[in-house]
């Protein structure tokens, strides 16, 4: 009976297209700035998702896709634009992707990339991580309080500094003051998620992450100095995208994606010791190795 089981199971799983693991959109790029969106769509597949797509400016398209050939990428300006022929295209683009982010090198005119992320912000089905150069547009509850926004699930990605700006309040350099100033910015975290109803993560030595109901779930990982490089912060996004693409609960797409990073960084330290820095690149390299020596770990549970 089991063998039987099994045998159907796979005969299932053999049938699946790449729009059944799900659609991840990569929205960002600019001048100087492709190798935060080049890395991120390198990471988001491996999480397994079925298809990675890159949305950034017109003029960068050509670039990209000399380094990126994998992708299929779109232009930003087709959203932006009136004309009813490329917003059809860009339309059904976001109809079956199931998560989005914004943020990976996002340079863009402030004004662009406010209408792009309202836009994003209004499509019911999708879940919205915003991250590194996008976070300007969540501080001061410019969009997220919006009349007009329908998107339920939003996550915004912040470390400790950006953390702060985003509840605009300023830390005390005094030594006695640092922990009640951590609990007051802890406080205010957690009503920021409550009040725009948004997930919050924390990110940086001891993940925090706030939800919308009030609650905080924290995720101690081993210090690893190395890993403070730029790029990482765009790996771990990607990764959690990816997860959410296809179809965990943010707080279990979180989770895994922490766990992979962490293990993959570990793993690469073991084959290589004594290196002072880890890339993100290294971390890619090692992803695989870590999914295989850790399943255990990345075991989820599915969202309807």
């Amino acid at each position: 009976m089991r063998k039987t089981k099994s045998v159907m199971k796979n005969k299932s799983e053999r049938f699946l297209t790449k729009f059944d693991r799900g659609r991840l959109i990569i929205a960002g790029g600019d001048r100087g700035q492709l190798f935060s969106i080049f890395i991120s769509s390198k990471a988001a597949k491996l999480t397994g998702c079925g298809m990675v797509v890159n949305v950034v400016p017109s003029k960068l398209i050509t670039t990209l896709e000399t380094m990126n050939p994998m992708c299929k990428i779109y232009a930003a300006d087709s959203i932006l634009d009136d004309k009813k022929m490329n917003f059809e295209a860009i339309k059904d683009l976001f109809r079956y992707s199931k998560a989005i982010i914004l943020g990976p090198g996002m340079e863009w005119k402030r004004k662009k990339k406010q209408r792009f992320t309202a836009f994003c912000l209004r499509q019911s089905h999708l879940s919205v991580i915003i991250d590194g150069d996008a976070l300007d547009m969540a501080k001061h509850n410019e969009l997220l309080q919006k009349k007009g926004r329908k998107a339920k699930t939003v996550i915004v990605v912040a470390n400790f500094n950006e953390c702060v700006k985003l509840i605009s309040s300023k830390t005390e350099n005094r030594k006695h003051g640092e922990k009640n100033e951590r609990n007051k910015i802890v406080r205010k975290l957690c009503n920021f998620a409550r009040v725009n109803s948004c997930y919050v993560l924390h990110k940086g030595y001891g993940f925090i992450l706030f939800s919308p109901d009030g609650s905080i779930r924290e995720f101690r990982v081993k210090s690893i100095p190395q890993m403070a490089t730029a790029g990482m912060g765009d790996v771990l996004t990607a990764f959690m995208g990816g997860f959410i693409a296809k179809g965990l609960l943010p707080p279990e797409a979180v989770r895994s994606a922490i766990a992979l990073r962490q293990k993959a960084a570990e793993l690469y330290l073991i084959e290589n010791p004594g290196c002072m820095t880890i890339l993100p690149q290294n971390i890619i390299s090692y992803a695989p190795m870590a999914f295989r020596k850790s399943r255990s770990v990345f075991s989820y549970k599915k969202g309807k």
